[in-house]
């Protein structure tokens, strides 16, 4: 039977000294451990961890510590974010895919990154970008109209074509194919699969010269996805004329301190962000969210009046997002149930007293938005899809830092505002026009890896609705 991360060996009959014992102990921990995160990091929560606090776990080399309430998570992400780096374990699990862009930068390349990217993400930007948002998900409608009444689809992969297509022509000024679109999914795909096997030379302290397996499987799948990067790099090199988005923003970066232009290395790891953060958690958002809403009739039936009554036959529009307030929420429900990133990694610099705890300097700090956001100390019956406790009116969404999607303090997500926008957007569109509804028999099952995906996709067919 496995034991919950965790869990004491019960040694009523065994005959050994507390030293050995205590040896056996932590081996057989840190096995159900590595065990149950081969290919599911999910699986590595036992029953207790979804009302606990603070606590820590040690596995071999490595203590690790699991910051699980708003009071730790705001110590670790927000008022001691600067002795809380991202862990050198996320590095090397990222590095092959987004190099050393945004997503994973420190220091000061990281703040003038930080900076360089801010003008894409204005208010005003976002206005203007939802106009191509809009247009993207009308491309996709248009497809799904020729396909016909109760044709399947496999709603992963549409959602993920969707939102790579909206990054390229938003931040990208281009149109995305569908061999590129296909490309993309792909190579996102494959390398999610090279992580099933678990690096677990950082996680268990072990010498870094090791060799890992999983990211030489990754690089296959990076490969692939270069070769998108590379030709939407190159027609912009080609075509200069004047542009304002994030590419543009890129080719015109000098350096303060020698006046060079951005590299090519570094300008297509600033690219590969935009695609994980814009295109792969979106896209997963977006697939739970029509999966939930498949299981939930009430709550479909909520939303199409909604939408009925604001747009009233028309397409959306950026002004409408401000009374779209129960199709918000039910993102908001689903990102808090199915978190596109599960887990955030951080490494301690210094030492530090963690509710009445030592973290020693180099200890490993979780901060896992699947479990803060499933914990039954903090939400009302945490396993039920419920949008409108995320409705203004409601009393019961939560404390602050209870709620982590996209990360929080000067570490959180710069396109948290984009995402939201775009992925209400494309709800609502949807939804005016279509129901999806899961193929029968089929199991639905989260895996964490890299994001949050269901593990054997989602075909779910298409219908019009009648109402």
């Amino acid at each position: 039977m496995v034991t919950d991360l965790g869990t004491t060996l019960e040694r009523d009959r065994i005959s050994v000294s507390m030293p050995i014992a205590k040896r056996v102990r932590e081996w057989l921990r840190t096995c159900g451990f590595l065990w149950r995160a081969r290919h599911n990091y999910i699986h590595i929560w036992g029953n207790s961890s979804y009302e606990r606090e603070f606590w820590r776990e040690r596995l071999l080399f490595r203590s690790v510590f699991i910051a699980n309430s708003p009071e730790t998570v705001n110590h670790v992400l927000v008022s001691h974010a600067e002795n809380y780096p991202k862990s050198a374990y996320t590095d090397r699990a990222l590095e092959p895919l987004v190099g050393n862009g945004l997503f994973i930068s420190k220091g000061e390349l990281w703040r003038r990154q930080r900076r360089l990217a801010a003008p894409a993400f204005r208010p005003s930007r976002l206005k203007e970008y939802s106009t191509q948002m809009i247009d993207a998900s009308h491309d996709m409608l248009a497809r799904w109209e020729s396909a016909g009444e109760g044709a399947e689809l496999e709603v992963c992969q549409e959602m993920a074509r969707l939102t790579a297509d909206v990054v390229c022509r938003t931040m990208f000024s281009q149109d995305l194919d569908e061999e590129q679109a296909r490309v993309v999914f792909e190579a996102f795909t494959q390398y999610q699969e090279s992580l099933g096997v678990l690096d677990v030379v950082e996680i268990l302290g072990l010498p870094s010269w090791l060799p890992r397996p999983a990211v030489r499987k990754g690089r296959k799948a990076v490969k692939h996805l270069d070769s998108v990067i590379n030709a939407i790099v190159a027609k912009r090199r080609a075509d200069r004329s004047a542009r304002e988005d994030l590419l543009e923003l890129l080719f015109e970066y000098r350096d303060p301190d020698t006046g060079e232009d951005m590299d090519n290395k570094l300008l297509r790891d600033e690219v590969a962000v935009m695609f994980l953060a814009g295109h792969e958690t979106a896209g997963n958002a977006l697939s739970w969210c029509w999966y939930l809403l498949s299981q939930h009739p009430n709550e479909e039936a909520r939303l199409h009046r909604e939408i009925d009554q604001v747009l009233n036959g028309r397409s959306p529009v950026y002004s409408d997002l401000k009374r779209l307030v129960y199709t918000r929420a039910i993102l908001e429900e689903t990102m808090r149930l199915y978190p596109p990133l599960h887990l955030f990694s951080r490494q301690a610099v210094a030492d530090d007293m963690i509710n009445g705890q030592l973290v020693p300097a180099g200890s490993m700090v979780i901060v896992s938005p699947w479990l803060l956001h499933r914990h039954r100390l903090i939400w009302d019956e945490p396993a039920v899809f419920r949008p409108e406790r995320f409705l203004a009116a409601d009393a019961k969404r939560g404390p602050k830092h209870c709620y982590v999607p996209f990360g929080t303090g000067p570490r959180a997500c710069p396109g948290g505002s984009f995402g939201m926008i775009e992925a209400t957007l494309v709800i609502a569109s949807v939804a005016q026009r279509f129901r999806l509804r899961l193929k029968p028999n089929h199991r639905v099952e989260p895996v964490a890896r890299l994001t949050t995906r269901p593990s054997h996709g989602l075909p779910m067919s298409l219908h019009h609705r009648d109402d």
